[in-house]
Parts: structure tokens; sequence; C-alpha cells
């Protein structure tokens, strides 16, 4: 067995949800402690893995595409160890094997406290290794985390989703909901806000069932009342949202916690009723338009966000022009737009009233020009306003400047003084554009 070096690398490409974000975050900490190191690029590497995600076809052929690139490489160097891990792994498990016969590791949901053991099984000749989960297998606590950023972090407090809707794949592959005990999840937290971070964003399938699988002593609003009252957390935030379970309560007690930002993601998916009860989402439009109504009159600045589904089995030109017209109507910020992917497992895959890929196309096209639209016009309302916002660092296209969020989740580009990172800033925006806003720092305060 070969002893690993810190000259050995890895490199980890990550695909999907902000949950896939956060076990990568898990992953690369586990790989520190056995002394690898991050490899600057994929070429540089002697362990490469992909973390893969599986709610459509499309981020599944990224993938594929991904190591048919590779054989080569791996042929010339058989020390690379070359592995996918995550929910693609947990749907397709030994087909993985059979397509790409040079992979060294297929490993599931749940399973990144393993990777320590299964590297050295693979080193001592003992590949290629599958490994996936069963329905005991659950969440490891306490496995190390490598934060990207000492600002802003993800914090999972629920793994899986009971939901089911017919055309999710997520409850397949990572599980029913398991929801974390407060008292683990506020001594993170509290670790967290020692450690000089900002701003948390928990994360759940669905964050607002948190706690229904505990008992009902324990819920999502009374844990992020927990939270709010820690001193060295100046922002929370939570995705994901069902509509369906989120109360005029948990409203209520939102807009009575200071530091609970200001944004909503809630996925609409359809703005037509009989393809919501064809997804099984458990609402209606009218449901999901008096929730609307609801928030913005008890948080008039918050903005909502949501996820679009077009092209799902059975849709009509009429139930699509729905979701046009429910897309104007709710005036959203922001909106995740997808043409529908068949998964096999799910039963909506089985419909057979199945749209033709050349209308979702279209279909994805028209509503895409309409949220550009939609969203420039609401970034353009900012114009004039102060907005609070957390400085993240340096701007991606212009190194020069400082970027952040405003609390309604809006990214701002701005001239500063480095030093003003991972402070909060009053901003005077001065431009809209369908990316975000612009405007200057007031009178920064340096710490």
């Amino acid at each position: 067995m070969s002893a690993l070096t810190l000259k050995e690398q890895y490199y980890i490409q990550t695909y999907g949800c902000q949950m896939n974000v956060s076990d990568t975050e898990v992953i690369e900490a586990v790989l520190d402690q056995m002394n690898f190191a991050k490899a600057p690029t994929i070429e540089e590497a002697s362990l490469i893995l992909f973390n893969t995600c599986c709610v459509r076809e499309n981020a599944d052929l990224k993938v594929y595409g991904k190591l048919g690139e590779l054989k080569e490489k791996k042929r010339k160097n058989r020390d690379l160890i070359l592995g996918v891990v995550g929910c693609l792994s947990q749907k397709d498990g030994k087909k993985f094997l059979e397509r790409f016969p040079y992979v060294d590791l297929v490993l599931g949901t749940y399973k990144q406290g393993r990777l320590p053991y299964l590297i050295q099984e693979i080193r001592s000749g003992k590949g290629p290794i599958l490994e996936l989960s069963n329905r005991k297998d659950r969440e490891e606590e306490g496995l190390p985390v490598k934060r990207r950023s000492e600002i802003f972090t993800f914090v999972p407090i629920s793994y899986g989703c009971d939901q089911f809707c017919t055309f999710c794949i997520v409850p397949f592959v990572r599980g029913k909901q398991r929801s974390r005990h407060p008292k683990s999840l506020m001594r993170e937290i509290q670790n967290l806000a020692e450690d000089g971070f900002k701003e948390i964003t928990l994360l759940g399938q669905n964050v607002n069932t948190y706690g229904f699988d505990l008992g009902p002593e324990y819920s999502f609003s009374e844990l992020l009342a927990l939270i709010n009252s820690l001193d060295k957390i100046d922002r929370i935030r939570f995705i994901t949202s069902h509509p369906k379970y989120f109360s005029l309560e948990l409203v209520e007690k939102i807009a009575s916690l200071d530091k609970v930002c200001e944004h909503f993601h809630l996925p609409l998916q359809s703005g037509d009723d009989e393809i919501l009860k064809k997804m099984r989402r458990g609402y209606t439009y009218e449901d999901y338009k008096k929730l609307v109504c609801k928030i913005r009159t008890l948080i008039p600045s918050a903005s909502i966000t949501t996820d679009l589904i077009v092209g799902f089995p059975g849709e009509t030109e009429e139930q699509f022009q729905k979701t046009l017209t429910a897309y104007r109507e709710i005036q959203f910020d922001q909106a995740f737009m997808f043409a529908y992917s068949p998964r096999e497992g799910t039963k909506a895959a089985k419909f057979e009233d199945q749209v033709p890929e050349s209308v979702k196309k279209e279909r994805l096209q028209l509503l895409i020009e309409l949220s550009n639209q939609m969203v420039e016009k609401k970034n353009k309302e900012y114009v004039g306003s102060i907005q609070e916002v957390l400085v993240e660092g340096p701007s991606k296209k212009n190194i020069n400047r400082l970027t952040g969020r405003t609390r309604t989740n809006r990214i701002s580009v701005f001239d500063g003084n480095p030093k003003i990172i991972g402070t909060l800033q009053k901003v005077h925006i001065k431009n809209g554009y369908s990316w975000g806003l612009e405007g200057n720092v007031i009178s920064s305060s340096i710490p």
C-alpha cells in the first residue's frame, strides 16, 4: 500500500444544487486530513472526483462527457484515481462501471466519511469499488468542513425529501427527510459565529418541513428564532421552501426576526392547476398567489424567486401560457427555468403524453426572454435606493471592484477599499441590470 504524501493533489468538479456544494466542502476537508492538496487544474491531480447531480438529464450528460474525456488520461496514468460521488452515482450505480470500466470509485450519497478507507483500498489494488447508500444510511455528523468563504456559508438542517413530486428524483437518491437535531445545529452555528461568519444559509430540500420527523416540539420557525438570537450572526438565509407548508404563522415569525433576510425562494413549477396536480405539488396557483400576497403584505421589501418547469407531460399551449401569465402576475424577482427532463424511476417518466423536445425548447426560450425582461425591470426599481450589502470580495469580472449581496439576494458591484470585505455596507444603487445592481458605497466604515 503506497503512503499518501503532501505531493498528492485532488480535483473536484461539483454539479447541481447548494446541497452538493455543501457535500463538496465536506469531501475537501476529508481529503485535506489525508494530506491531499487541492490541485490548481484537473491535469495536475492524482485524484479526480465528480460530485454529481441527477435532477435533470443535462447534468448526467455533462458528467458522462467529462468521464469520456478522461479515458485516455486514465490509460496513460494507471495511478490516477477517478471517481464519481453523489446523486447520479446513487441513481446509476453499477451502470457507471459498465459504461466506464476505468472508473475506480462509484460512491453514493451520505458516504463522504468512507473516502479515506476506500481510497486506501483502491491504492492497494482492490478497485474498482461500488458503494451506495441504503435506507438506513444517514448523513454523518461531525465530519470536517472546508468552508469556501470566511464570510458566509451553508448549513444543512435536513436531508432527503418526503414529497415525491412526480418529476423529482431526489427522494430516490437522498432518501426520506431526516432533520438534524437543534442541539447539533446550534452548536455548529455558534462555532461559525465565533469564527467570524456573518451570514449563514440554511439548506434543505424543503427547509420549512424541518422538524416534521422529529416531533411537534420542533419547527422551522423556532429554529429560525434560536439562530436569530445569536449575537455574532448578522444574516440568516434559507433555501428551498415548499409553498404547501409555508403557513401564515411562519411568515409572521420571519417578519419579526431582524436577521432573517427578505428573500423567499418558492418553487411554483407551473401556473396551471391541472399540471400542478399531475406534478403532485399539493397547492393551486391561487394558493400560491395568496402566499405571495401574505409575504408582501407583512414584508413589503421581500424578493420572491422561483423554479419553473416547461413541457411537463401533457402540457398544452394554453397551460404553458398560464405559466407566462403567472410570471407577469407574481412579478418574480428571478426564476430558474428548465425544460422537463424525464427521470427514470419517477412517475412522470412513465406518463404517455410526453411533450416533444422541440416544443419544450421553444417554450423554454420564450420563458427565458420574459424572465430577462422582468428581472431587469425589477432591478431597475432599486435605482436611487440605499441597500445594505454584505461585501463578499472582489468582483469575478473586474477584480478592481468589490461585490456583495443585498438582503434581497441581489448581486451588487461597486468600488471600495478591500479592507471592507466581510463587513456590512450601505450602497447607493446607481444602475440596475438583468444580472444585478451597480452602485457606490456610502462613507464606508473600515474595520
